[in-house]
């Protein structure tokens, strides 16, 4: 516990201050929220950890690399601080400090688990993906060793900045964390500061789903859920474009494009599932720019970072598989380390068939007609109560909300926000509707509605509560309590360490001898039928692999698939 708190503190100082470094490099600031620049810490942190990982190892100098960016963010992070908090109410910082604090006890109490093997797919590929990464950066052809390998997330290439010195094998603690807190301090900070009731409406309902998410929170690697969370902030600054003071001259407005456009980039960079938005965003970038006239040189500039980071992870995704759109098995290039097409569409058919009918039948969804399919989809899953509260409940609520707003408000700008979020949902639906993947999509859906449904009315302001004395005495010592609470049940607990937290293991492995012009060894599970290696040594595999070497001896150079007679 203790650890993960000092662990948070230091890198998501370094992470903010990337971030701050970064908005000032490509012209965006913003007073309204500093903790956007968490987020922008992110994307420009994920798509250099992506950009090095061409070229060598992302490795303990990495690490240096990326504490000398955030160390000389600092100083503008502390200008954007500075700015803020003497505009704000002093009550209203004060409430703000105590609820993150505890939050930030709540997720030191939650993670600092001792067993890291709880997690399926990074067991599968996920901690296999980070090492790679940590030890060789970005090997030809790794799709070739195993299908899953070749998938490029930005999440993973994150983690494996992390998953260096004292964090080393760490980093299923350290990214959850990371997640939830930059989303919970960016959403909380709307629900206090904001001044419309809409707003804050928005900010309540992610901060609903996020919060169930944490209290369900594990380690992992997985790379779902903050997608979503960048993806409710990309809507909501997108709002405050679109929606800003009437008197404002227009190309003020595209300031804010710069910004959204490489967190809408960050997002598909993470999972191709946040396609819609970064179209939706091109759509607003593209608008706003033909409307204010400005030069080619301002679009440039807009859009240089977003077309810089996507080019970087379309180039990765060539060196992995030979695909550059990979898990989407089009285009490929005739490149010696290719995967096959065979091996390609299987991964992607996988993908497609598996959230429709879970189990060995997966491929009976993709061979027969959609009510084959939908019907035992359907009943499955309203016969879960999770389904039902997380999914369908906000998706119904905010059809009953998007019709309101159309025959009362009659906004075009709401129906922009109303298509957007809700071809979101389409496209999860298409493309692999399990709610584990999608229910962020719905939360947003409703929070819009909900921030056109009341768009003029004032803001409820917090402080009011914090001046009542009984109030503010029975929360301090509620909130004493919690702290104390958090750190007695880690030290009791025989699954928590107060001191550190867990790595990830290896799980059980042997040698396999992979027949080829130059024979070499990989590792395999030992149990039959188990497909998972964990964090075991390179290169492993889920079972016996028909390839080779490109260069005998040197893992690097990566591999390519052979064919027998």
């Amino acid at each position: 516990m203790v650890f993960l708190l000092f662990s948070l503190l230091i890198l998501g100082l370094s992470l903010t201050g990337a971030g701050c470094l970064a908005g000032r490099l490509f012209g965006f600031r913003s007073v309204r929220n500093p903790w956007i620049f968490w987020w922008f810490g992110f994307f420009i942190v994920s798509t250099l950890s992506l950009f090095s990982s061409l070229f060598f190892p992302v490795n303990k100098i990495s690490l240096i690399v990326f504490f000398i960016i955030g160390i000389i963010g600092l100083p503008f992070l502390y200008r954007e601080y500075k700015q803020f908090i003497a505009h704000e109410s002093k009550t209203l910082i004060t409430i703000f400090i105590y609820i993150a604090v505890a939050f930030l006890f709540g997720i030191a109490f939650l993670l600092p688990v001792t067993d890291l093997m709880g997690a399926y797919d990074t067991a599968l590929y996920h901690a296999q993906t980070v090492r790679w990464i940590n030890e060789y950066g970005t090997p030809p052809g790794l799709g070739n060793l195993h299908t899953r390998l070749a998938f490029n997330s930005s999440w993973l290439s994150f983690a494996a900045l992390f998953d260096n010195g004292p964090w080393d094998n760490r980093s299923e603690c350290i990214l959850p964390a990371l997640c939830w807190i930059g989303a919970f301090l960016y959403f909380f900070h709307e629900l206090l500061f904001a001044r419309k009731k809409g707003v804050q409406l928005y900010a309540f309902c992610i901060l609903v789903w996020s919060l169930h998410s944490v209290v369900h929170i594990y380690p992992n690697l997985f790379y779902d859920m903050p997608v979503h969370v960048i993806n409710a902030i990309v809507a909501l600054e997108a709002y405050y474009i679109l929606t800003g003071t009437p008197n404002k001259p227009l190309e003020e407005k595209t300031n804010g494009i710069t910004g959204i456009l490489m967190l809408s980039a960050g997002a598909f960079m993470i999972k191709p599932i946040g396609a819609v938005s970064l179209l939706f965003t091109g759509i607003l970038a593209c608008f706003l720019l033909l409307q204010s006239k400005r030069p080619f040189i301002a679009w440039v500039k807009i859009f240089c970072p977003a077309a810089f980071a996507l080019f970087v992870w379309m180039i990765r995704n060539i060196l992995l598989s030979g695909y550059p759109l990979y898990p989407l098995p089009v285009l490929p290039l005739p490149l010696d380390w290719t995967m096959t097409h065979a091996a390609a569409q299987g991964n992607y058919t996988a993908i497609l068939g598996w959230a429709r009918m879970p189990g060995p039948g997966y491929l009976e969804s993709l061979n027969n007609g959609f009510l084959f399919w939908f019907k035992p989809w359907l009943t499955e899953n309203l016969s879960s109560r999770n389904f039902i509260v997380w999914t369908a409940f906000p998706f119904l609520l905010s059809t009953f909300f998007w019709v309101l707003v159309v025959r009362v408000a009659r906004n075009k700008k709401a129906f922009f926000f109303m298509i957007w979020s809700n071809l979101n949902i389409l496209y999860w639906f298409l493309a692999a509707p399990d709610s584990r993947f999608g229910n962020g999509f719905f939360w947003v859906t409703l929070a819009l509605s909900l921030l056109f449904l009341f768009p003029s009315e004032a803001g409820f302001h917090f402080s009011v509560l914090w001046n009542n004395k009984i109030i503010r005495w029975t929360f301090r010592y509620v909130w004493i309590l919690a702290i104390i609470g958090s750190m007695g049940m880690t030290v009791l607990s025989s699954k928590r360490s107060f001191f550190t937290i867990g790595f990830a293991q290896s799980f059980p492995v042997k040698e396999y001898t992979v027949e080829s012009d130059t024979p070499f060894t990989i590792w395999i599970p030992v149990e039959t039928g188990e497909d998972r290696t964990g964090n075991s040594p390179l290169p492993s595999a889920p079972g016996p692999v028909n390839l080779e070497m490109r260069k005998h001896g040197d893992l690097g150079q990566g591999f390519r698939h052979i064919l027998h007679d």
